[in-house]
């Protein structure tokens, strides 16, 4: 199992049981062969969150010895710095998601069971209120589209409308007209990145 993969399991895996099982069992085989692999006499040694340069010299020992073991403590190595370096766009990927999913509600296109286990993960992954209100909406329109309201005609929002909201929300700083301008430029970026 690669470290990636384990810690999204760690995510995915709260509120359900049995999940939270093999999330368990998961991390015991791979904290085994950690414990296994890197012995107080193995020559590489085992660092949790480890830079390029000790995943390249590990490397670098595993082909001059050409040892099994050497390989494999190299490709753990190399596995946990590539999870580190995966974590620094995850949140990109997850906004980029989000993005994608309100451009569908506002053009009311067709919505997929990859679309709500899409809102699913990323309401998991960032748990925040919108992510949360986003997957609810996602499943709902999904199970009934019959019920869902017809797409939006050509209103547009205008960047006037965006900025109007704004100084609205600056004169008056209420949780009401702050909602109503944050909502005005998100569907304002939307429709610009449904347009591109």
């Amino acid at each position: 199992m690669n470290y990636a993969k384990l810690r999204e399991m760690e995510k995915l895996c709260k509120g359900d049981p049995q999940k939270m099982a093999r999330y368990a069992a998961a991390k015991s085989d791979y904290d085994e062969t950690i414990a296994a692999m890197f012995t107080e006499d193995s020559p590489i040694k085992f660092v949790g969150s480890p830079n390029e340069d000790y995943v390249k010299d590990a490397e670098a020992h595993a082909a001059k010895t050409g040892d099994a073991d050497d390989i494999s403590r190299a490709a753990i190595l190399r596995d946990r710095y590539e999870a580190y370096e995966d974590d620094k766009t995850t949140h990109m990927d997850l906004r980029t998601t989000a993005t994608s999913l309100r451009a569908k509600l506002l053009n009311g296109d067709e919505l997929t069971p990859k679309d709500v286990r899409d809102a699913w993960r990323l309401a998991k992954l960032n748990s925040s209120l919108d992510n949360q209100a986003l997957y609810a909406r996602v499943k709902r329109e999904q199970a009934n589209p019959s019920e869902r309201p017809p797409a939006p005609g050509v209103v547009k929002v205008t960047a006037e409308d965006v900025e109007a909201a704004k100084e609205a929300a600056q004169r008056n700083p209420s949780p009401a007209v702050m909602a109503r301008w944050i909502n005005t430029k998100r569907e304002y970026e939307a429709q610009a990145e449904a347009s591109e």
